[in-house]
């Protein structure tokens, strides 16, 4: 509470002296009032920073319990891409020893699926006879009346023991190609026509000469 002028002049007689404890009172007042609202301020502060850093954390906690299998699996490179995408065609081989590839149209064409990575020959194999012989009926026939192999991309006979992560690893390709080869068992093999056997020989000539000549 502030002396009125009356009341401070017992304490100091000069009015000049009465004008700058006045002045000093208020500026001291006011000095107060700003450091009080700015320390209100500063502890509002810190407790929003601290009602922040709680919900951060809690919100931190719940996401990577949310995503803890994602999480596993990126940090296992994707399981190392269990899985890899191929494509399957199908090769048939009939006439001359001639082999084409079956188009869409006739069953064939080519399928694109997803194996495991420690895909063989065999898995291969059972998966073209699922796409290309549904209920082992095609229109070349039963698979029962078909010796079958897979090739590689180059016609290669694959081999037994290769597995698809092998293969992708040796080629460097983005993506590989097989094909299911089928071989009727009950062809008979063709053989080139000798010349020889189709022209008429020196001695049915002279054979022939004769039974004019009777």
């Amino acid at each position: 509470m502030l002396l009125n002028d009356s009341e401070l002049s017992t304490y100091l007689p000069l009015r000049g002296d009465r004008c700058a404890c006045r002045q000093f009172c208020l500026d001291n007042s006011t000095t107060q009032k700003q450091q009080s609202r700015r320390e209100a301020l500063l502890s509002n502060l810190r407790s929003r920073l601290k009602s922040n850093e709680t919900s951060q954390s809690d919100h931190a906690e719940s996401a990577s319990s949310n995503h803890r299998p994602w999480k596993s699996l990126k940090s296992n490179v994707n399981a190392k891409k269990a899985k890899r995408t191929i494509e399957i065609g199908w090769m048939h081989t009939s006439g001359r020893n001639t082999r084409a590839q079956v188009r869409a149209k006739n069953g064939g064409g080519t399928r694109r699926v997803i194996v495991d990575r420690s895909c063989t020959k065999v898995d291969i194999v059972s998966t073209a006879r699922r796409l290309f012989f549904p209920s082992d009926m095609s229109t070349f026939g039963n698979w029962n009346e078909f010796d079958v192999d897979v090739t590689d991309f180059k016609q290669h006979s694959l081999s037994p023991e290769s597995s698809i992560e092998y293969l992708y690893n040796s080629t460097g390709l983005p993506m590989l190609r097989y094909y299911l080869v089928t071989t009727r068992r009950d062809r008979q093999p063709v053989h080139e026509t000798d010349s020889s056997a189709s022209a008429m020989s020196p001695d049915s000539e002279v054979v022939g000469s004769l039974d004019k000549l009777y």
